[in-house]
């Protein structure tokens, strides 16, 4: 229907929506011209099971009828759109619709993210925020223990846990797991899932570490909090003295001790200490270990009196618990005296005349040899040692007073067996000093190829050590072959 004076039109299309006419260029509806209104963009939620990779339709409304552009608004957070940000998006050919990428992580997990729709003609925009719905979380593994907790009873020791979230899968088992390093862990025992608390027995002195990890239908959970539990060694060390024995009369100058440490523990022997009637000696202590637990130590003790002695050997665990053992003997060594001349067939006593002191527990000794020495009946004895680790030595006790001699003289018979090793042998020293110092006379060796099963005389003139104080050291050194 028509007024004259103006250009009325009545428009059918139920697709407008009532605005501002501005202008009307024929009686064509679909050139009617709406202005001032802004697209219709709604939020769009879309559901998805897997992780593959869809198109997300996008349809906005604008009354209008305008070109409509579509932009990428915000990224998602966990998806990739292989867009960037603001990117514009293709519209369709209807001028209305577009679609916009999405590729969600597998497996797929809900996220979100924005797109932004603009009228072509007066720039009006809107935003829809475009929401993926994920699939509902199901079952996992369970968490893991935290509160692993332990107590000591003796040489039983408690672990102790509280059930951890189970994931939504029901806890199958719980598995209990124990190592020396927290680097290599070994299977204790996989044990019920009730179970809340686990007894395992260990040493005093070991040194564990545990951990529980806890299994349901998806698998198996991380590591617990780890400890570890100790139990103190409180058993003192075992000891024994081998040498001197109980009641020995011991002749030498010096104590020679041997004693045997046994740790009964894994905690080791931490100190050794030797006492002479009481008194803390500073003689060396010598230590030879095996592996932590077992040792053997020896010294050489000087400075004791003559009679009853005491001697007394401890030993600490790691923990700090001593142990002790003790043996009594009388120390009787002879007298020094001045002697105007000097000689031993060795037939008796060698403790009578000579001091014996040695790295170890080969001394010199009186015996029977293999080869009868020259001038000698069969069965006469001598003075000699083998095996000596290190050396050994056979010092006189007594001085001899060689100033008051016309022509003083050394001789003595010696004999190297031909087993020797190299650098093994025999030394010679005299001493003007009452034995302060000694100065070596001669040597006989097997590098010198002196070692050969035969006794040979050695004399030596003693007129540039011509002493009141005059004394002999005899060496014998030996590896440890």
């Amino acid at each position: 229907m028509a007024n004259e004076g103006y250009k009325i039109v009545e428009c059918t299309n139920n697709s407008f929506v009532a605005g501002t006419v501005t202008e009307l260029t024929s009686s064509d509806c679909n050139h009617v011209a709406v202005r001032h209104q802004v697209p219709i963009f709604g939020n769009i939620v879309k559901i998805i099971s897997t992780g593959t990779k869809i198109s997300i339709p996008l349809a906005a409304v604008d009354t209008d009828k305008d070109y409509l552009t579509y932009k990428l608004a915000s990224q998602p957070t966990y998806g990739v759109t292989g867009l960037g940000n603001n990117a514009p998006l293709t519209t369709n050919t209807d001028g209305k619709t577009s679609q916009v990428p999405y590729d969600p992580p597998n497996p797929p997990v809900s996220d979100s993210f924005r797109v932004s729709v603009t009228d072509k003609r007066d720039g009006h925009t809107r935003e829809a925020l475009i929401s993926i719905v994920g699939p509902t979380p199901g079952p996992t593994i369970s968490d893991a223990v935290d509160d692993l907790s332990y107590t000591i009873n003796g040489n039983t020791i408690t672990l102790s846990w509280t059930h951890p979230s189970d994931g939504g899968s029901e806890i199958t088992s719980y598995r209990i797991e124990r190592s020396i390093n927290t680097n290599t862990w070994s299977l204790v025992n996989t044990i019920s899932e009730t179970l809340t608390s686990y007894d395992v027995t260990s040493s005093p002195g070991s040194i564990t570490y545990y951990r529980i990890l806890v299994n349901n239908a998806h698998g198996q959970s991380g590591s617990s909090n780890i400890v570890q539990p100790y139990i103190t060694d409180t058993t003192p060390p075992t000891i024994t003295i081998s040498t001197p024995t109980t009641n020995q009369v011991v002749n030498t100058q010096n104590i020679h001790v041997i004693s045997n440490i046994f740790e009964n523990q894994n905690t080791g022997i931490e100190n050794i200490q030797m006492t002479m009637d009481h008194v803390l000696t500073t003689d060396p202590i010598s230590v030879s270990r095996i592996g932590i637990i077992t040792a053997t130590a020896t010294s050489e003790i000087t400075e004791v009196d003559n009679g009853q002695r005491t001697l007394t050997v401890r030993a600490t665990n790691g923990d700090g618990y001593v142990g002790s053992t003790s043996v009594s003997f009388t120390k009787n060594t002879p007298t020094s005296q001045n002697l105007s001349s000097f000689e031993d067939n060795f037939e008796s006593n060698i403790a009578s005349n000579w001091h014996r002191t040695t790295g170890d527990d080969e001394y010199w000794d009186i015996r029977t040899p293999t080869v009868t020495v020259p001038g000698s009946t069969t069965g006469n004895k001598v003075a000699g040692t083998e095996d000596c680790d290190d050396q050994c030595e056979l010092i006189m006790i007594h001085t001899v007073n060689t100033s008051a001699m016309t022509e003083p003289k050394l001789s003595f018979y010696r004999y190297l067996s031909t087993s020797l090793d190299s650098g093994e042998g025999l030394d010679v020293s005299v001493s003007t000093d009452g034995g302060t110092t000694f100065t070596i006379l001669d040597s006989f060796t097997a590098d010198s190829s002196e070692d050969d099963n035969t006794w040979h005389l050695q004399e030596y003139s003693l007129t540039n050590y011509t002493s009141t104080q005059f004394k002999i050291k005899f060496i014998a050194t030996s590896s440890s072959n």
